[in-house]
């Protein structure tokens, strides 16, 4: 065997944004077993894959994917210092050729480090570049100091292979302006300008969507009757389900009318346009028919020309991504699966709306608790959180003394959160009402949130 032959796979290469949101994910809930089945739900195969091999790889879980003590540190709320030093732990154990290797990390360049990585493992330099990013994200979010240098080359290299791969090829592709290609040139370098200005957009939606995906997920299937205060949850859910996908819907339709170039957003976005797509448009589908799709702002026919259009756009995407890289292939089974399940959706969307007959039974019908027995105790929380309204001019939901009884049994925490925010109103709360119109678990709500669903 050569030295080339046994080369090691490569270490981590994943998005470290998914990365950090799945770690996130874990902090609500920590399984026993971290494998595709977990994650088939959240991620595609090919993403789960990575996740996985990536958590082996940082030693978080065992050969049989299950949760190793750190991660059960990190999963447990570790947060500031605590949660720096775990990191930093796992940094100097899972990259010893980087700490313990021949070279600084505080001051070596972006070349001697890519040798490093290239001379222990069997890869292409694309994914040597991914290699890096994670490392170095990683290595920021463990407080660990990193070259200057290195992250500078870093977005150097991210930015100008973007800039220089588009305008190669848009001078041979577009035959309108001569040969001479400085419009085509210019023309892109604009669409740089632009789809950089996008990033805080991707970001938004996808810290959003995964609020929401929390809330969603609690419903193996659309119930047959909620709580009042389920249903607002439920319904601002598919709200900011519908808004994210209505937001890549606007992108779709500027690549139709070429105003955003293929190739240009594949480099930018593609992972951020296609990692949750089918789930999004499912779940979206999922509860078409039940009342709740009309309060979210949304209905089937609207859907449906939403979902053909995206379906367009990650199947352009994946043809682009086939043909530029050998190194991580999309999961087309993926986009196949969601085209047979939403076939009939997409052929004849009338056929679910609200009371027709193909979805009659999936009409979701609302009530309030039973009214609760207000104790002194509950009384002293319920006039805690009306003053708490009048001082900031927002209001409360009293839900005849339900939420505050909760909240006095978890010792005057939040309802939803009771570990993450263990004081009730939380210091999150008037951001969030501020941001989204109420607090996250509805107890607090602007005035025009509150006359929009007449609560």
């Amino acid at each position: 065997m050569t030295i080339e032959e046994g080369k090691k796979q490569p270490p981590p290469y994943i998005s470290y944004k998914t990365f950090g949101n799945f770690m996130g994910e874990l902090q609500q809930h920590l399984p026993t077993r971290v494998d595709l089945n977990y994650l088939s739900d959240q991620f595609s195969a090919s993403t789960g894959t990575q996740l996985m091999y990536t958590m082996r790889f940082l030693k978080l879980i065992d050969q049989n994917n299950r949760p190793l003590p750190r991660l059960k540190l990190l999963a447990s709320g570790a947060t500031g210092e605590h949660r720096a030093a775990i990191l930093r732990q796992v940094a100097d154990e899972t990259y010893p050729f980087i700490f313990r290797g021949t070279i600084d990390i505080r001051n070596a360049t972006y070349a001697e480090v890519q040798d490093v990585f290239l001379n222990n493992y069997r890869m292409e330099s694309s994914v040597c570049r991914k290699c890096i990013e994670f490392f170095v994200e990683f290595s920021k979010d463990a407080g660990i100091p990193v070259s200057p240098q290195l992250i500078k080359e870093r977005q150097k290299l991210s930015t100008s292979s973007a800039k220089d791969n588009i305008t190669h090829k848009a001078i041979e592709k577009d035959k309108s302006y001569g040969t001479s290609g400085e419009k085509i040139k210019d023309n892109r370098l604009e669409q740089v300008t632009f789809l950089h200005a996008l990033a805080q957009d991707f970001e938004h939606f996808d810290h959003t969507y995964a609020e929401a995906r929390k809330i969603l997920c609690e419903y193996e299937k659309t119930p047959t009757d909620i709580w009042t205060e389920e249903w607002l949850r439920v319904v601002d859910a598919l709200e900011e389900y519908y808004k994210s996908v209505n937001f890549l819907y606007k992108i779709a339709q500027l690549t139709q009318l070429g105003i955003i170039d293929m190739d240009l957003l594949y480099i930018f976005y593609n992972d951020e346009i296609t990692e949750n797509l089918t789930f999004k448009l499912r779940r979206l589908i999922e509860w078409c028919g039940t009342g709740l799709d009309l309060a979210a702002d949304y209905n089937p026919f609207e859907l449906a020309r939403i979902a053909g259009t995206l379906v367009n756009l990650y199947e352009k995407l994946n043809n682009i991504h086939q043909e530029q890289s050998n190194d991580i292939l999309l999961d087309a089974d993926m986009l196949n699966d969601f085209k047979e399940y939403a076939k009939d959706f997409l052929a004849n969307p009338g056929e679910f709306q609200v009371n027709s007959p193909r979805v009659s039974d999936r009409f979701v019908y609302t009530h309030d608790r039973e009214k609760t027995d207000i104790t002194p105790e509950i009384q002293n929380v319920i006039n805690r959180w009306d003053e708490f309204a009048k001082a900031n001019d927002i209001e409360f939901y009293n839900s005849e003394g339900s939420w505050a009884k909760r909240c006095l049994e978890l010792n005057g925490a939040c309802i939803l959160k009771p570990s993450q925010r263990p004081v009730c109103p939380c210091k999150e709360c008037l951001s969030e009402i501020k941001k989204d119109g109420h607090c996250f678990c509805h107890i607090f709500r602007s005035h025009e949130y509150a006359n929009k669903y007449e609560w």
